[in-house]
């Protein structure tokens, strides 16, 4: 047994008997009698004493499937040899490349983003000289 499952067990185990307990009574009255209804067996209360348990379930499943898909999809990325460089002139002629190709795929021209588009190309020839180097 793996001492995770057995600190769960030490965390489950002390609520179930409060909780058998507190379904079983009868005619509680609450102070705020309107928000805590009748005859729904101390839901509210079983709830307010089992949700940071369930909570740090839900936290150990997220940790869990974000370790896992981490460890997959390296094991995933080194079978398919993605982003694998073989050689120190290959990384350096990379460096070199970068700039090229990040205006080529992910740079928006300025003209674009600010709507020049919209107008016609006698308002953007319009400009001075100085803005329209800087928007070619």
């Amino acid at each position: 047994m793996e001492s995770k499952d057995l600190i769960r067990i030490l965390q489950i185990k002390p609520l179930v008997g409060p909780t058998r307990l507190i379904v079983n009574m009868r005619d509680i009255r609450y102070s705020w009698h309107d928000f805590v209804s009748r005859n729904n067996h101390n839901a509210l209360t079983i709830l307010s004493l089992w949700a940071p348990v369930v909570a740090i379930y839900i936290l150990d499943v997220h940790v869990f499937y974000t370790v896992i898909s981490a460890i997959w999809s390296f094991l995933i990325g080194a079978r398919d040899r993605l982003g694998e460089i073989r050689s120190l002139e290959a990384l350096h002629k990379l460096f070199e490349q970068f700039p090229e190709a990040f205006m080529n795929k992910l740079h928006v021209p300025l003209p674009e983003r600010l709507g020049f588009s919209n107008r016609s190309s006698t308002q953007v020839s319009s400009l001075p000289d100085c803005c329209l180097q800087k928007y070619a």
